[in-house]
């Protein structure tokens, strides 16, 4: 297993899956109109503007957050935790295999930024959020790993935060579902503690 995991590190660095490499995809993730009760939701749309997935909240009640595809509004990812917890439970169907794939968030404690490790179908993922300015990277184990996917924020003049919140999404990899970084970057929006 472990030959396993640096043969596959070895092949992400051949292809230079890093932050200065071309994204095989890319989006653009917005914040929907928050109403009073519900929490944050997000739209993510294709290069040519076209609504391919909705990311939606039942309640501020409910730690639950239901990623939908559009616009059959067929329910394709749940990240769901119990009240007041820091590690959500992610569940993505897999069409091909026709079951749904589970993996867990956990949070370390950092001051200035936020940082998670999640474990999602037997392998690992660092997520890294900083604060100025607003990105979020997704990594192959760890800091220093080859970055997957990243989540820019958009600003006015380079320097005012866009609002409602904006991201440009780049995806840098094939090894995970890109639901599941657009998943637990609204997970992080929404519960930033």
């Amino acid at each position: 297993m472990l030959l396993m995991r640096y043969i596959f590190f070895a092949f992400l660095v051949i292809l230079g899956v890093n932050g200065t490499s071309v994204p095989l995809r890319t989006y653009r993730m917005e914040q929907d109109f928050v109403m009073v009760l519900k929490k944050a939701g997000f739209s993510v749309y294709d290069n040519s503007k076209k609504p391919i997935y909705r990311i939606e909240s039942k309640s501020v009640l409910t730690t639950q957050f239901d990623l939908v595809v559009e616009p059959s509004k067929d329910v394709i990812g749940r990240l769901e935790a119990k009240p007041f917890s820091l590690s959500p439970n992610i569940s993505l169907f897999n069409s091909k295999m026709n079951k749904w794939i589970n993996g867990t968030l956990y949070r370390h404690i950092t001051i200035m930024n936020y940082e998670y490790n999640l474990k999602f179908n037997g392998e690992e993922i660092f997520v890294e959020r900083r604060t100025f300015p607003t990105r979020t990277r997704f990594r192959t184990e760890s800091r220093h790993g080859a970055i997957l996917a990243e989540f820019k924020r958009k600003y006015y003049l380079g320097f005012i935060p866009s609002s409602p919140k904006k991201f440009n999404v780049e995806i840098y990899s094939n090894t995970f579902p890109d639901e599941l970084y657009l998943l637990i970057q609204t997970w992080i929006e929404a519960w930033k503690k």
